[in-house]
């Protein structure tokens, strides 16, 4: 495995992780805006009544939209680095 595909590798790992954070601390938020507290081990939002349904379909949208921005990112930094480090030295 190359240098080059390694970090593309690693971008795609990056950016998927961040996608799904962003989906649970979004999530996080709602349930709390709503008054219930959030189940870190469940992932679950219980209200004084029971369970509170805070999962949009924009939650999986936001959270793609947040992995291709920081893939898009990251793939921009490697680039230029690469870029950079091939520049002959004076």
């Amino acid at each position: 495995m190359n240098r080059r595909s390694l970090i593309q590798l690693l971008i795609g790992v990056i950016a998927a992780v961040a996608g799904l954070g962003t989906m649970v601390l979004v999530r996080q938020d709602r349930c709390l805006d709503a008054g219930g507290s959030w189940s870190t081990e469940t992932r679950v939002c219980l209200g004084p009544q029971g369970p509170l349904v805070v999962a949009r379909r924009s939650d999986v949208t936001v959270a793609i939209g947040i992995g291709l921005l920081v893939a898009f990112m990251l793939h921009r930094a490697s680039t230029f680095a690469d870029r950079h480090a091939r520049r002959p030295s004076a």
